[in-house]
């Protein structure tokens, strides 16, 4: 009876061995591909946002206050303009705008780059896991107080659900592996 090489020069103790853990390590590799899964919070804020904007320089504005309302339709962004003028956009309009890429004036830009940097922002699709950004704000004392108030307001009454998905699935355009998505509108 002719007998293979790997057999006479490969103990029989260590075969046993080598089978067992090849075995394993492909059954783990299985497993693990199973059950690959991200598990993402969802956070929907139940109450609306009051954003009051003030035109300092021309096409510069800072946020000088924002204020929760209990109603989320109720949102808007009301700006004072070094003119005297006064205008107030609704969270509908800052969503249309926010969607429209064909505006390209400056005006525009610096006005929603402003906004969208508060907590209006998480309104226009801004992700919860990023807070609201300091320089958007009057001072830093304006920032602190939305901040402690109106967002601490916010996030404490916010729905929160938990998702879980297979991490080879798609978000959509843009989709990464943050494991925090957001609705705000």
């Amino acid at each position: 009876m002719k007998t293979s090489k790997f057999r006479q020069s490969f103990p029989h103790q260590y075969r046993e061995a080598v089978w067992i853990a090849l075995v394993t390590l492909t059954l783990s590799l299985l497993v693990l591909n199973c059950s690959d899964t991200i598990t993402e919070e969802q956070v929907e804020f139940t109450q609306g946002v009051i954003t009051f904007m003030e035109e300092v320089e021309p096409e510069q504005y800072k946020i000088v206050d924002e204020q929760v309302v209990a109603d989320k339709t109720d949102s808007k962004i009301i700006t004072d303009y070094l003119d005297g003028r006064r205008d107030t956009i609704s969270l509908y309009e800052a969503q249309a705008m926010s969607a429209d890429t064909t505006s390209t004036g400056t005006h525009r830009r610096s006005h929603y780059r402003t906004y969208y940097g508060g907590l209006m922002g998480f309104y226009l699709g801004r992700s919860t896991s990023i807070p609201p950004s300091p320089g958007v704000y009057q001072n830093q004392s304006t920032y602190n107080r939305v901040h402690n108030n109106a967002y601490s307001s916010m996030q404490s009454t916010a729905r929160r659900t938990t998702v879980t998905r297979p991490s080879g699935s798609s978000k959509g355009f843009g989709s990464s592996s943050k494991s925090s998505r957001s609705y705000g509108g």
